[in-house]
């Protein structure tokens, strides 16, 4: 059977569990009182536990190989970028990052790209996966209002991408046709100016996930239109009782 990962302040093995709490008095070498902090001194492989609350930080730029994770999910444990005028993260590794909202971004530079996320990710290593995780709110003047994919194969899975703006693709800027971004029951509406995907919009793979369509402005699941323009969403971003895209996609992607 697995076991379930938990801290403990006295570790041993080639790997390190670090925790995050904002509410931290003293920091030790495991116990950091920011995300930034854990990030700069974990290796790969290492384990991120991050506790409940905002913390108004931008985590730079990410090369190793981390599983980061909000211990009680994305709605209580939010990276905030606001008035720090850059991406919320650079990531540059396979990592797996999960239950955490990412939001506020407002890089201050028009050519910024990627309001919260930029991924560059290379080589035989190149599949990030976020889960349950939220962006939401964040700006950019250039490409990807939430999120640049320069390159990599990244998959979100029960994510949320809303509310987010940028002058060339509000959600999502796809810059090559070889990379391959998957959206599993993800939601991604970001009502703007310009399209919700833009650079490569084909290359990315909706499985009972939600987007809007920019030629009409009403609602595609799994790319299928619904004929209406009212996802059904709440204040925050999550799904109504009544929202079309309750228990609706396709299974094409694990089809047998």
């Amino acid at each position: 059977a697995l076991s379930k990962l938990s801290f403990a302040e006295t570790q041993s093995g080639d790997h390190n569990y670090f925790l995050v709490d904002g509410t931290l008095v003293t920091e030790t070498t495991v116990k950091k009182q920011t995300l930034l902090a854990a990030i700069n001194s974990a290796n790969d492989y290492d384990v991120i536990e991050v506790r409940p609350g905002t913390y108004n930080e931008i985590l730079g730029t990410l090369y190793e190989r981390l599983y980061v994770f909000g211990a009680e999910g994305a709605r209580i444990t939010i990276i905030d970028a606001s008035g720090l005028k850059k991406q919320a993260l650079y990531l540059s590794s396979e990592s797996v990052f999960s239950g955490l909202t990412f939001q506020g971004a407002n890089p201050e530079s028009s050519s910024f790209d990627g309001g919260a996320l930029y991924l560059y990710v290379s080589g035989d290593q190149n599949k990030p996966r976020f889960i349950g995780c939220r962006f939401i709110d964040n700006t950019v003047g250039d490409r990807g209002g939430a999120i640049y994919v320069h390159s990599g194969d990244p998959m979100f899975i029960s994510c949320t991408i809303a509310g987010n703006l940028g002058g060339n693709g509000s959600g999502i800027y796809n810059n090559s046709s070889s990379n391959d971004i998957t959206l599993v029951n993800t939601l991604l509406w970001n009502p703007g100016s310009t399209p919700e995907i833009t650079g490569y919009p084909a290359s990315v793979i909706f499985d009972h996930s939600l987007t809007r369509d920019d030629a009409t402005g009403n609602v595609l699941i799994d790319g299928v239109n619904q004929s209406t323009a009212n996802p059904g969403l709440a204040f925050d971003y999550s799904l109504l009782s009544t929202s079309v895209a309750r228990d609706a996609g396709t299974l094409s992607l694990y089809a047998e």
